[in-house]
């Protein structure tokens, strides 16, 4: 019996006798004294499960429970790295719509120098984003684009944006010359569609 405390790592019920104890013996020992003793063992059967029942739960709720001298503390998520400044010149994009029946860019045909960046923002009627038919694009133009499109949500695609006034820029750093035709993915069927020329 001096074994058992080292091999169960102190478990309560392993220690020196405690008020498990007690109980376990009232619910094995033996009912001689019962005057029908063929109904003891049925007696004893459900005594027994709950007793270990309510041992599991206790045990559980001990290992789930915190201790007093912790604390949990729900951090924020990181935050995103910081975008980079745009090399070259900023064309702003509103995207607008009511939500239903109405959506567009405006404008929805602009005209930017090599290296510009389009900065797309949410007015009203989103979630918007943007996305590029990758059959437009011109040569040479998708691996451009994609570089410099951050936090895409598919090949070409933008993030959805749902905040009012939120914004999403695409740089056309080193995307060659052309016309580079996109749209707003949930807002397709309502005409959202834009044309950029790079000169």
């Amino acid at each position: 019996m001096e074994e058992m405390p080292r091999l169960f790592g102190g478990l309560p019920f392993f220690g020196p006798p405690s008020i498990l104890t007690d109980i376990v013996k009232q619910f094995t020992s033996d009912l001689s004294s019962d005057t029908t003793p063929h109904l003891a063992h049925v007696r004893r059967i459900p005594a027994m499960r709950f007793a270990l029942l309510t041992t599991v739960v206790a045990i559980g709720a001990v290992a789930c429970g915190k201790k007093g001298d912790q604390t949990q503390t729900q951090s924020a998520p990181p935050a995103a790295p910081a975008a980079a400044a745009p090399a070259g010149p900023v064309v702003e994009v509103k995207m607008t719509g009511n939500g239903s029946t109405r959506a567009a860019f405006e404008p929805n045909t602009i005209t930017i120098p090599a290296g510009a960046t389009v900065r797309f923002t949410n007015v009203s009627g989103g979630p918007h984003n943007i996305t590029f038919w990758s059959d437009s694009v011109p040569a040479g133009g998708a691996a451009a684009l994609q570089a410099g499109m951050t936090n895409t949500v598919d090949n070409m695609a933008g993030p959805f944006l749902t905040d009012p006034n939120a914004t999403y820029e695409v740089s056309f750093a080193n995307a060659p010359k052309g016309t580079y035709k996109g749209y707003c993915t949930p807002h397709l069927a309502l005409g959202m569609k834009i044309a950029i020329k790079v000169e």
